[in-house]
């Protein structure tokens, strides 16, 4: 495989020799320029099929019978040689076969393919071009087109400013154009091997006018594609502003899922902390979203299990505590997960009195971890204003490395440490 510099070198030095070729058939033709003009029969029409074969563009008919002499050649005549009768007979310096001027024509115009070759490789044409020039290139060579082309699509979206920098509200393009962004902007956010696109696209989509993003992105919710549904619950998310779909609140939950990279590579490129995005939302709807939430808890990824119990205790959705709880209890224990006992705790805190029932039993519990801390969290509920009993770190290392004394943790405190759960990762593309 050539790399960049040597196919520079070649196509310079293509373009080069066919400029060399183009001047050499022009000195030739030119040469014949002194010469008196006779007619010469063209010979007979070719058929409209054989232009389609590149040789008969720079060659005659072959003839070339000299008319010269016959009487009314310069009206009307035909020809003895090929039997063409010829208004006007061609007036042509040689009765050679070849059109040198044609042949070194196309040899100039071969010898600026290369160089034009290399101009368009650069992209530095895409700044200067049309916005539906860019948009119908992306369209036509999709995800794969050159970034340059996608670079000036991103920026022409963005909303203009002024000198001062402040925000002008008008829109920078024409409302067809942007309707066209937006459909090529969701289809960058698909999963592929395009690297940062997705990204790129996520943040172009949300400086377009919510009018008209909208309703793609409700859309794009329940496309099998499962990166662009969390892109697009990731833009929907942000807007405060818009109603909150059952749709949202579904692929939310679905974000829960330990979603990190396979041994493939899958989702290696990802920028987005889907996890962490779905579940601040989902305390925030937690009631309206309480059937998607129990779908979660009772699914197949740990993770979203443990995420959705979190939710289900915290904002005390009553109807789900009997299968949310257990999976806090079983969470509370020595285990291989750092932060997961801290969030179970802050958990049961935030449930309050009705946590009891599901942490006295683990008050006897074999894990030596689970057992103090479910003592210390109903000490704390029963107890809120008593003194606080502290763990050491090496009593429960693994949930001491935020505060030694869990029962003092807040699931306000925990949200903001939430990026720096481990299990939590941060999938998009």
């Amino acid at each position: 495989m050539l790399d960049s510099a040597t196919r520079l070198l070649i196509l310079d030095v293509l373009s080069k020799a066919l400029a060399v070729a183009s001047m050499l058939v022009l000195l030739y033709w030119a040469a014949f320029i002194s010469r008196k003009p006779r007619r010469y029969c063209p010979g007979q029409p070719r058929p409209r099929s054989a232009w389609l074969w590149p040789f008969t563009w720079v060659t005659f008919p072959q003839c070339g019978y000299d008319l010269t002499p016959l009487p009314g050649a310069a009206a009307s005549c035909r020809c003895p040689e090929c039997g063409r009768t010829s208004a006007l007979p061609q007036r042509r310096r040689t009765p050679t076969p070849v059109a040198y001027r044609r042949l070194g024509l196309m040899l100039i115009a071969a010898g600026l393919l290369p160089p034009l070759a290399v101009y368009l490789r650069s992209g530095r044409w895409a700044s200067h071009a049309p916005t539906a020039v860019l948009l119908a290139v992306r369209a036509t060579m999709g995800t794969h087109t050159q970034w340059a082309v996608r670079s000036s699509i991103y920026q022409r979206c963005q909303p203009p400013h002024d000198n001062a920098g402040n925000r002008i509200d008008d829109p920078p393009l024409p409302q067809w154009q942007q309707r066209w962004a937006v459909r090529l902007f969701i289809d960058d956010m698909r999963d592929d091997d395009v690297r940062d696109n997705a990204d790129s696209a996520r943040y172009a989509l949300s400086c377009l006018p919510t009018t008209l993003t909208v309703a793609p992105l409700q859309a794009a919710l329940n496309d099998p594609d499962q990166q662009l549904r969390q892109f697009a619950a990731d833009i929907l998310r942000a807007n405060r502003s818009l109603p909150v779909s059952d749709d949202l609140l579904r692929v939310s939950v679905e974000s829960l899922r330990d979603d990190r990279p396979g041994p493939d590579g899958r989702w290696s490129w990802l920028q987005m902390s889907n996890a962490a995005g779905g579940f601040d939302f989902l305390l925030t709807h937690a009631q309206r979203a309480e059937p998607f939430i129990a779908a979660g808890i009772n699914g197949g990824d740990p993770q979203q299990r443990f995420l959705a119990s979190v939710i289900a205790a915290t904002t005390r959705l009553e109807r789900l505590l009997p299968s949310a709880c257990p999976q806090l209890i079983e969470a509370l224990g020595s285990d291989d997960i750092a932060e997961n006992a801290k969030f179970a705790a802050a958990a049961f805190l935030k449930l309050g009195p009705a946590a009891l029932l599901y942490l006295e039993p683990a008050r006897r519990d074999d894990d030596a971890q689970r057992r103090q801390v479910a003592c210390l969290l109903v000490e704390r509920i029963i107890e809120p204003r008593g003194p606080a009993t502290r763990l050491l770190p090496s009593d429960a290392a693994s949930i001491s490395q935020l505060a030694a004394e869990p029962s003092l943790l807040k699931i306000e405190n925990l949200e903001r440490r939430f990026y720096d759960f481990p299990s939590i990762k941060t999938p998009s593309r």
